[in-house]
């Protein structure tokens, strides 16, 4: 967005230019629209030829806006020395456009008598808006909040452009037929949509939805994850298992052999896990509490390294061999 008022600066004679509230009502219109996250402003008052060539530069643009005064010879913009203005002519502006015509599509020059400058601008970019005559400084900022708000809605540059000259036709009657469309041929304004519904520009706004919806997906690959691993870690492998893991899955031990100790009532909601363990000689079912409060009851030998080792006739039946014995004066225990 270049905006330039060199001419009330110079001698004073000219009105000022509201080139302010032309920037506000374009940024009001934008955010209030459906796509505003899609849209970048890169605004540069008092523009000197220069600022032409370094912004197109560093911005890459789609779209090129000028504010300010317009003659039959050219854009009117601020000397290098910004003490005087600099007229710009139209195969100046033909040229510059021809250098940068790979990214831009569409250029407004909000002036007056910039039609002839917009038709040699059209050559290079496709699509430029031009004025016919004088404008006046409320209809050219009417037209100019218009005509972004359609494009920041998604319309086509067709449809903005209809929609800004019948705004002319609502606020200010006599700038109605002033601003014109410039069309190359081989293009269709009608087709040329700069923030279209799923396309680049939505992308973009991964600020909200797009980037709110990877977030959730990333939080259900991270529980997918964690659930297989806590899986894993129940199932053991038929090769051996280190007494951490063994600590990890904090079993307790039901003797289902004759014992004087009885299994615990099923009021306990125990869930079985097949993995038996040798105890004294007779294979016992392993099993891990379910229930609030419960805390797995751990003997003194526990610490020892401990191995799995898978029984011939059982395909899915591990026996447990420690490398100390047992003390037989010790007994397993069960949560209430």
């Amino acid at each position: 967005f270049f905006a330039a008022d060199p001419l009330s600066a110079h001698d004073g004679r000219a009105p000022r230019l509201m080139l302010d509230e032309d920037v506000r009502q374009i940024r009001q219109k934008v955010r209030a629209a459906e796509h505003r996250d899609d849209l970048e402003f890169d605004l540069r008052l008092a523009a000197r030829t220069d600022d032409l060539l370094q912004a197109l530069n560093e911005t890459r643009p789609q779209v090129v806006h000028f504010s300010g005064h317009g003659q039959s010879e050219g854009l009117v913009l601020v000397s290098a020395d910004g003490r005087r203005p600099h007229v710009v002519p139209a195969p100046a502006l033909e040229q510059l456009f021809q250098v940068f015509r790979g990214d831009i599509r569409v250029v407004v020059l909000n002036a007056c008598f910039s039609l002839p400058q917009a038709e040699a601008i059209a050559a290079s970019v496709g699509c430029a808006i031009g004025t016919s005559g004088p404008i006046s400084d409320e209809g050219a900022i009417t037209f100019a909040g218009a005509f972004y708000r359609a494009i920041a809605f998604g319309q086509s540059v067709q449809a903005a452009y209809d929609q800004a000259r019948t705004a002319l036709a609502l606020e200010h009657v006599d700038d109605r037929e002033c601003p014109r469309l410039v069309v190359r041929p081989g293009v269709d304004a009608a087709r040329l949509v700069l923030v279209a519904p799923g396309g680049e520009g939505v992308e973009r706004r991964g600020k909200g939805r797009v980037r709110m919806a990877i977030a959730g997906l990333a939080l259900v690959a991270t529980v997918v994850a964690a659930v297989l691993t806590l899986g894993d870690r129940a199932t053991p492998s038929a090769g051996a298992q280190s007494a951490d893991s063994v600590q990890a899955a904090a079993p307790t031990v039901q003797d289902t052999s004759p014992s004087p100790i009885s299994a615990p009532a099923p009021a306990a909601r125990e869930r079985a896990v097949r993995r038996p363990q040798e105890n004294d000689g007779q294979p016992v079912a392993v099993t891990q509490p379910a229930g609030a409060g419960e805390q797995p009851v751990q003997t003194p030998d526990d610490a020892a390294s401990t191995t799995f080792h898978k029984l011939p006739d059982e395909p899915d039946t591990f026996a447990l061999r420690r490398d100390r014995p047992r003390d037989p004066t010790l007994q397993p225990a069960f949560p209430r």
